[in-house]
């Protein structure tokens, strides 16, 4: 098995445990129990007629819980976790001890050393983190400079996003590259792996995954669940 391989097959036994196996094992249990929802009466059965066909308990139970599983769990796994994969696989990175910087490689493009802060996707930060994450990133230059690190250049402090194309950038990540590097999908993992063809080749594997992960009975049996407790209260 080559490198790059080595690689992939690694990322997926990750995911496989930390995203997959975590979501079935905990995630269900969890999002099953009512007390873990703050329900909004005003949307609640016009959620479940819109999506559902009607309000009955089952319908309700599923307009909860589809959201959390398919949308704001596993995306919250996914930003945590792909962190902690991108320090476990690769040799060359490691966790940042810069203030605002997550990890610290070798670049496998330029050669340099670099300091980066992940972000999950082209459209995660708002107007409002623009000011804050610039300042993290002066922060960590700054402390960089003071721990004696003097051919650190600003260019080697950047945000790099994990998924997405450049021109789906948002704004508020086109303000951030004023001052610091963005850099995302394609050209990061390139840079942090040295294979060109990583990111896509990271995607293929892990969709090959997936495809093996048929867990609707264990999500319909988590529905039920919550059912139940839905009929014992009034909403």
């Amino acid at each position: 098995m080559d490198d790059k391989n080595r690689l992939l097959k690694k990322a997926c036994e990750i995911f496989e445990k930390k995203i997959f196996q975590n979501l079935i094992n905990n995630g269900l249990k969890k999002h099953s129990k009512l007390s873990s929802y703050n329900i909004n009466p005003f949307l609640i059965y016009y959620l479940s007629n819109f999506g559902f066909g009607n309000s009955d308990p089952l319908s309700l139970a599923k307009s909860l819980m589809y959201p959390r599983i398919l949308g704001s769990s596993i995306s919250t796994s996914f930003g945590s976790n792909v962190q902690n994969m991108v320090v476990d696989i690769f040799s060359n990175v490691k966790g940042s001890v810069g203030g605002g910087l997550d990890i610290e490689f070798e670049d496998k493009v330029d050669g340099r050393y670099k300091y980066c802060q992940l972000k999950a996707g082209p459209n995660t930060i708002n107007s409002g983190d623009v000011t804050p994450i610039i300042n993290e990133l002066h922060g960590g230059y700054r402390l960089l400079k003071q721990n004696g690190d003097r051919d650190v250049r600003i260019e080697d402090i950047f945000v790099g996003v994990l998924y997405g194309e450049y021109d789906s950038l948002s704004t508020h990540y086109k303000n951030i590259e004023n001052r610091f590097p963005v850099l995302i999908g394609e050209d990061l993992w390139y840079r942090i792996s040295g294979y060109e063809d990583f990111y896509n080749c990271l995607i293929k594997s892990l969709t090959n995954l997936a495809n093996n992960h048929n867990a609707k009975s264990k999500l319909d049996e988590a529905c039920q669940i919550l059912a139940k407790q839905i009929e014992k209260i009034k909403i």
